[in-house]
């Protein structure tokens, strides 16, 4: 086994161990035995093989900083919105695209909120509750999941997203870091785009404007 990369790996799939890594909130050998543990890894040699790559997994990650403050930047400058009383739709394929567009033309002159995802076997269509039975009235025997009254939190931010690497992957983390799921992910060009379950709402509302702040 390559201790180091096996090491990274970990760090990786742990967001909040990474996260607090890179804060310095975490002891090396407590982390390192943990590790060691978990990988099966019994030898003393295998546990200091692990205690370096967690070093200089940090050493690593602090060339990066001028990096990570690029996308707080583009985080701050930007602005959250939240919308209550969502609903996503999720439609066989043989619905056809051209029968969903008919009706959904109907709904996009009464909303500001619409969207339409079309996937290899399915289309996810987000709106507005009050606009739901519309679409589900007609396109009934092709639903295959619904889901209603969720929250959709929309992050505003300048064109300069499209040349920014792991803008999306720091924000789904602090989704994931505080154990809320995400139903939905989407985006259009500067507006990124979450579903997430109502309860989760204030939590990660507040979490999300403190990290703008």
């Amino acid at each position: 086994m390559n201790i180091a990369k096996a090491t990274n790996e970990y760090i990786e799939n742990h967001p909040g161990i990474k996260s607090s890594l890179k804060s310095g909130l975490i002891n090396y050998s407590a982390l390192a035995r943990k590790i060691a543990d978990e990988l099966g890894e019994k030898k003393e040699s295998s546990f200091d093989a692990i205690l370096i790559a967690c070093r200089r997994f940090v050493e690593k990650n602090k060339l990066q900083e001028p990096h990570e403050e690029r996308i707080m930047k583009l985080v701050k400058g930007g602005k959250f919105e939240i919308r209550n009383k969502v609903s996503a739709i999720i439609l066989d394929e043989s619905a056809g695209i051209d029968r969903i567009l008919e009706i959904s033309k109907k709904i996009m002159v009464k909303t500001d909120n619409f969207h339409l995802i079309q996937g290899t076997k399915t289309f996810t269509l987000v709106l507005d509750d009050d606009f739901a039975e519309e679409l589900e009235g007609p396109l009934k025997r092709y639903i295959v999941k619904s889901r209603k009254s969720l929250v959709q939190i929309t992050h505003k931010t300048s064109e300069k997203v499209e040349e920014t690497t792991g803008f999306l992957s720091h924000l789904t983390s602090i989704f994931s870091e505080n154990g809320v799921n995400i139903y939905e992910a989407m985006s259009s060009w500067t507006d990124t785009i979450f579903l997430i379950n109502e309860k989760d709402a204030p939590k990660i509302f507040s979490l999300l404007n403190s990290k703008g702040k």
